[in-house]
């Protein structure tokens, strides 16, 4: 990350400062949470829903939750401060620091940092294979986006060995779940299909997005359980998250997709959501 400017409990610094404690639980635990937000032109990108997914992740793990004027101001001031025009936002909420390091030692007082950066995601397409491992969709942390990332962190370095960009998930079930960063679509003869909550994911903010445009222009959309033959055997294939929005997957293990009508189609719509 650049050098520049972040926001430690609503207090302004230099991004290289010491701010928070080596005992802090997210840190020491991942015992926090996060959201990462572009930002266009000043403005941060769908900031309220981000808001929305952070503060009901919070109540669910008994987080104190943020006050939301708080977090919009600290945005604006360091968007301003650190002159990020296009970039992005990182909002972490951690439980607080906790002497002890131990697991029943809770703490009461959250941290809330936020940083940023003037880098942005390739808009390219990309390549995918699948993941040898599955997620576990029982597991409540997966719906919701906690500062555990080491699986992520194991999984680029598997994509990477294999001179791919992303990893495809599926559940314990065998179901088709979600890649390393991003939620999953996949059309077949004109209808749209992606994983439903209950397969393991994090419900995507741009997800979100691209259902509201499918419904808008009348495009067939569902949501269910999909094995890995009914991704392979599709039309066309995409992936959406918060930084990159839309992302056409090019290859798929070893088979070629082309970037399709409906995804673009979706696209325009999601971009004309933006600020």
């Amino acid at each position: 990350m650049p050098d520049g400017y972040c926001v430690v409990n609503g207090e302004l610094l230099p991004l290289r400062t010491p701010a928070v404690p080596a005992v802090d639980r997210s840190f020491a635990l991942g015992d926090g949470l996060f959201e990462t937000i572009k930002v266009i032109n000043d403005s941060p990108v769908w900031l309220s829903e981000h808001f929305c997914r952070l503060s009901a992740s919070a109540r669910f793990a008994c987080i104190a939750e943020p006050d939301k004027n708080g977090i919009e101001q600290d945005c604006a001031r360091l968007i301003e401060k650190s002159k990020i025009r296009d970039g992005f936002l990182r909002v972490t909420l951690s439980r607080g620091t906790s002497e002890s390091g131990r697991f029943g030692d809770i703490p009461q007082k959250p941290n809330l940092v936020i940083t940023g950066g003037k880098s942005a995601q390739a808009d390219r397409p990309c390549r995918a294979g699948f993941a040898s491992w599955a997620i576990n969709e029982t597991d409540p942390a997966v719906r919701h986006k906690t500062t555990s990332r080491f699986s992520s962190v194991v999984a680029f370095r598997e994509a990477r060995a294999k001179e791919l960009d992303e990893l495809i998930f599926f559940n314990t079930r065998g179901e088709l779940a979600e890649s390393i960063v991003s939620n999953i679509f996949f059309v077949k003869n004109g209808d749209v299909k992606t994983p439903s909550t209950d397969c393991g994911i994090l419900p995507g903010i741009t997800r979100a997005k691209v259902i509201e445009a499918a419904a808008g222009l009348s495009i067939p959309l569902e949501e269910g359980r999909f094995t890995k033959e009914e991704i392979l055997s599709a039309d066309e294939i995409f992936f959406t998250n918060s930084l990159s929005l839309i992302t056409v997957c090019s290859e798929l293990e070893g088979k070629i997709f082309q970037a399709g009508e409906t995804a673009m189609k979706i696209g325009k719509i999601v971009l004309s959501m933006l600020p």
